[in-house]
C-alpha cells in the first residue's frame, strides 16, 4: 500500500501542476487582458489598431501644423509690425497741421505693407504715455488676422496678431526769418578793400545823415556775418561785430568797432585795431602796431549759428505781376521772357508799388528809378548797376527789395546811390567805386572795393521761408 501510494503520488502531483499551468494561461484572457495580447477576434484587433493610429495622426497633424502655421504666423507678425511702423511714421508726417489726414495716410501705408491680409488700425493722437498728452507723437495699434492651414484641422480657425508703434516728429515745418537781421552776410565769405566802410542806422528815425555821431558812425550794428573767411584790407571800417565760422584777417589800417568772433584763426597786422574783444576757436596772432582794446581768448570753444540762405520762392510772380505798370514801357525788352529792364543815360523809370518779375536789370549813366511804394523785384538772370544813378528816390530801403535768383555775379560800380535790400543766395555781389548803399546785402559772397559804404538799415525786413530740419523716428 505504501508502495502504491508512493507510485501514485508523483503522478498526481504532475497532473495538478499541469492543471495549474493551464488555468494560469487562460486567466489573463478571462480577465480582459486581450487588448495587450492576441485577441481571439480579428475584428477586435483591427478596431484597436485604428484607434491608436487615429490618435497618433491627430497628434502628428497638430505638431506639423504648429511648426508650419507657427512659422507663418511669425512672418505675418513681422510684416504687421513693419506695417505698424510705416503707418505711425506716415501719420507723424502730418503733424501738426494735417491731423485730419493722419488716419487715412496711416491706413494707406498699412494696406501697402499687408496686401491681402485683413487688419484693423487704431490711431491714438495726441499720444498719452502717462497722464499728459504729447502733441509730437502718434500711436498706431495694428491688428491683423491669420487663418491657419493645418491647425484648422484641430479646431484653430483664426489667430489675431497685435502690434503697435509710436512715432515722433520734430521740425519739418516752414519757419520765417529776416536775412537782413544777420547784417552784411556772405555765406562763403566777405572781403572789404580800400576805404570801404560798414555801419548802421534806423530809417524809422529819419535820414542817415541826421544819425551820424561824433565817432563817424550812425549806429554800431553794422555787423558782418559769414560761414567762411572774412578779410579786411586797406582803410576799411566795420561799425559792429565780425562773426564767422571761418578765419579773420585784418591787414592795414582797418578798424572793427566792437568784437571779433571766429571759428578759425585771427590774424592782425599793420595798424589794424579791434575796439572790443577777440574770441577764436583757433589761434591769434598780430604784428606791427595792431592792437586789441579788449581781451583775447584762444581755443574759446565758440558755438556758431550758420548763415543760412534759403532759396527764393517767387510763387506766382512769373505769371501774375505788375510788369505792365512800369513806365515808360520802352525800358522793357519783351523779346526775352521774362522781360529785361534797361534804364540807360538820363532815363527815368517809375516803379509803382507791386511785384515785378524780370530776367535782368541794367542801369547806367545817370539813370533814376522812382519808387512810389513798397516794391518786390524778382530778377532771374543778371543784375548790373553802373554809373551815377539813383535807385529808389523814396529814400526808404523797405520800399525796394530785390530778390536775385541767378548765379552770375552782381556787378556794381560808379557813384550810384541805392536805398533797398538785395538778397542773392547763390551769387557774389561785387561793389566797386564810390557807391553809397542804404539798406542791406545778403549773398553767397560779398566783396567791397574802393570808397563805397554800406549803411545797414536796422529796420529793413524781408520775410523768407525756410524749412526746419525734419526728424522722424520710432520711439516705441
Amino acid at each position: 500500500m505504501l508502495l502504491g501510494t508512493g507510485v501514485a503520488g508523483p503522478s498526481n502531483r504532475v497532473g495538478r501542476v499541469a492543471k495549474l499551468v493551464s488555468d494560469g494561461l487562460r486567466r489573463p484572457v478571462e480577465r480582459g487582458w486581450s487588448f495587450f495580447t492576441c485577441s481571439d477576434s480579428p475584428r477586435g484587433r483591427r478596431g484597436a489598431i485604428l484607434a491608436v493610429v487615429g490618435v497618433m495622426l491627430t497628434t502628428l497633424l497638430a505638431m506639423v501644423g504648429l511648426v508650419l502655421d507657427g512659422g507663418s504666423m511669425y512672418l505675418i507678425r513681422q510684416r504687421t509690425q513693419a506695417a505698424a511702423d510705416a503707418a505711425a511714421l506716415a501719420a507723424a508726417i502730418d503733424l501738426p497741421d494735417k491731423t485730419h489726414e493722419m488716419e487715412s495716410d496711416a491706413n494707406k501705408l498699412a494696406r501697402k505693407n499687408l496686401p491681402g491680409i485683413p487688419f484693423s488700425l487704431q490711431l491714438n493722437y495726441p499720444y498719452k504715455p502717462a497722464t499728459t498728452s504729447d502733441p509730437t507723437r502718434v500711436e498706431v495699434i495694428l491688428r491683423s488676422t491669420y487663418q491657419p492651414l493645418l491647425l484648422q484641422l484641430v479646431g484653430v480657425r483664426s489667430v489675431q496678431i497685435n502690434t503697435r508703434a509710436v512715432a515722433l516728429k520734430i521740425g519739418g515745418t516752414q519757419s520765417t526769418f529776416n536775412p537782413f537781421s544777420q547784417g552784411i552776410a556772405g555765406s562763403t565769405g566777405v572781403t572789404l578793400r580800400g576805404n570801404a566802410g560798414i555801419d548802421s542806422y534806423r530809417s524809422s528815425l529819419g535820414s542817415y545823415a541826421n544819425q551820424v555821431g561824433a565817432n563817424g558812425y550812425a549806429g554800431t550794428n553794422g555787423n558782418i556775418t559769414s560761414n567762411g573767411p572774412v578779410s579786411l584790407q586797406g582803410n576799411s571800417r566795420v561799425g559792429g561785430d565780425i562773426v564767422t565760422q571761418g578765419t579773420v584777417t585784418l591787414r592795414g589800417n582797418q578798424s572793427v568797432l566792437r568784437d571779433v568772433m571766429a571759428g578759425g584763426n585771427v590774424s592782425m597786422s599793420g595798424n589794424s585795431a579791434v575796439g572790443g574783444d577777440v574770441w577764436t576757436n583757433g589761434t591769434f596772432s598780430k604784428s606791427g602796431n595792431a592792437r586789441v582794446n579788449g581781451t583775447v581768448s584762444q581755443n574759446a570753444g565758440l558755438q556758431f549759428s550758420p548763415v543760412t540762405l534759403p532759396s527764393i520762392d517767387p510763387g506766382t510772380a512769373s505769371t501774375r505781376n505788375d510788369n505792365s505798370q512800369l513806365t515808360p514801357q520802352s525800358c522793357l525788352d519783351y523779346s526775352v521772357n521774362p522781360p529785361a529792364l534797361n534804364v540807360i543815360g538820363k532815363n527815368q523809370l517809375t516803379m509803382p508799388a507791386g511785384t515785378y518779375y524780370l530776367s535782368s536789370v541794367n542801369t547806367a549813366g545817370n539813370a533814376k528809378i522812382n519808387i512810389t511804394g513798397a516794391v518786390t523785384l524778382y530778377v532771374t538772370n543778371s543784375l548790373d548797376i553802373h554809373g551815377n544813378g539813383f535807385l529808389n528816390t523814396s529814400g526808404n530801403p523797405n520800399n525796394l527789395k530785390i530778390l536775385y535768383m541767378g548765379t552770375a555775379d552782381i556787378n556794381w560800380s560808379g557813384n550810384s546811390r541805392f536805398y533797398g535790400g538785395i538778397y542773392a543766395p547763390n551769387a557774389t555781389i561785387d561793389l566797386n567805386g564810390n557807391n553809397a548803399s542804404y539798406g542791406g546785402f545778403v549773398a553767397k559772397t560779398v566783396n567791397m572795393n574802393g570808397n563805397g559804404a554800406i549803411h545797414l538799415d536796422e529796420d529793413l525786413t524781408l520775410t523768407i521761408s525756410k524749412p526746419t530740419p525734419l526728424v522722424l523716428r520710432l520711439t516705441e
